[in-house]
This record gives structure tokens, C-alpha cells and sequence, in this order.
């Protein structure tokens, strides 16, 4: 199970970063796709889809140490 959860970590933030990098190169399915379409006259507009993007990022992380310390109470090597 810590090697379980140390891969959903790993993966999780792999994945967002691939969600950024997505944005970035102009994906039409992208999450903040009008954000980055005018990123030359919309400054204010693309640092709040950063900021939605790192929060929920930040958030989702959060949960999954939540749940690996709930989980993995029992395991000698649990110190996160």
C-alpha cells in the first residue's frame, strides 16, 4: 500500500503538469482554452486560470496525503 499511494502521488502531479502543458500549446479541449487564446491582451485572464489550475492541484494533493495517512496508520514506514 506506501508504494501504492507514493505512485498516485507521482502520477498525480506527472498529470497536472500534462494539464499545464496542455493549456500551454493550445489543445482546442483544454480546461482554460480562452485563457491562453488571448494571452498577449489578457494578462489578468491567464493568471487566474494559473491560479485555478496550482490551487486545484495543490488541493487534490492535499487530499490524497489525507488519505494515505488515514489508510496507512499501520505501516511502520508511514512518516508523511
Amino acid at each position: 500500500m506506501p508504494s501504492i499511494f507514493n505512485g498516485l502521488r507521482l502520477g498525480h502531479g506527472i498529470a497536472w503538469f500534462l494539464i499545464v502543458v496542455g493549456e500551454m500549446t493550445g489543445v482546442p479541449e483544454a480546461w482554460a482554452r480562452p485563457s491562453w487564446m488571448g494571452a498577449c491582451s489578457r494578462t489578468d485572464v491567464v493568471i487566474a486560470g494559473m491560479v485555478v489550475i496550482g490551487f486545484t492541484g495543490f488541493v487534490t494533493d492535499r487530499l490524497l496525503v489525507i488519505l494515505n495517512n488515514r489508510l496507512l496508520k499501520w505501516s511502520p514506514q508511514h512518516n508523511v
